[in-house]
């Protein structure tokens, strides 16, 4: 695993983005010190009685940044483990990740320090540019196994006597049809040019059955 140069990559991004996770964390118990604002009624009783057993806003602001981190980080571990072992590009898969490490450090700092808006919006936007784009990839990768899947169990359900029910025909015509659309997809994807046609002419597709 640790040949793998986008998997490393992942791993000191993604390293990066949980301790500055941590340092919020670290920011949010200092401003409850200073601003006197706990949440908990033994914390306030050692720090100078119950009404301090209360809320601030800028404490709440420091609990919704690392709220937010949780709401996108957490997704983008997932969505990086799994695009790291489709073999990509390694200079495109750190585009990604780091397109996404600057954008989520920009909008902790810019919710932190009230930074005029759109600069959070921004940020939170260039953040889910590569996310999407990853699990574009990842669809496209795994949805050809799992509709080849799905034929292959409908051209099994036959009558008696072999022959295909008509909705499980055109089942079957449909799912060939998204396999060949997707097959085209892959190869835009990787050529930069759409491919006019799912297969070379005179070949037929590999998806092709006779029902």
């Amino acid at each position: 695993m640790m040949e793998n140069k986008v998997f490393l990559s992942f791993t000191f991004y993604s390293t990066i983005l949980i301790l500055k996770m941590y340092v919020v964390a670290i920011i949010t118990g200092q401003v409850r010190l200073r601003k006197k604002a706990f949440a908990n009624p033994e914390d306030a009783l050692r720090n100078g009685g119950l009404q301090f057993c209360r809320e601030d806003p800028d404490v709440q602001r420091c609990l919704r940044a690392h709220r937010n981190d949780m709401e996108n980080i957490f997704p983008f571990l997932f969505l990086g483990a799994i695009y790291s072992l489709l073999d990509p590009s390694p200079t495109v898969a750190r585009i990604h990740f780091l397109l996404f490490c600057v954008g989520r450090i920009i909008h902790t700092f810019a919710y932190l320090l009230c930074l005029r808006a759109p600069t959070r919006s921004v940020a939170y936007g260039l953040a889910q540019l590569p996310c999407f784009s990853m699990a574009l990839q990842i669809l496209l990768a795994t949805t050809p196994y799992c509709l080849t899947t799905a034929r292959c169990r409908a051209t099994c359900l036959k009558k008696p006597a072999g022959i295909l029910y008509p909705a499980h025909r055109a089942w079957i015509h449909l799912l060939d049809t998204l396999l060949g659309l997707l097959e085209s997809l892959k190869c835009w994807h990787k050529t930069g040019g759409l491919q006019t046609q799912f297969s070379p002419k005179g070949q037929s597709s590999p998806y092709a059955t006779n029902t």
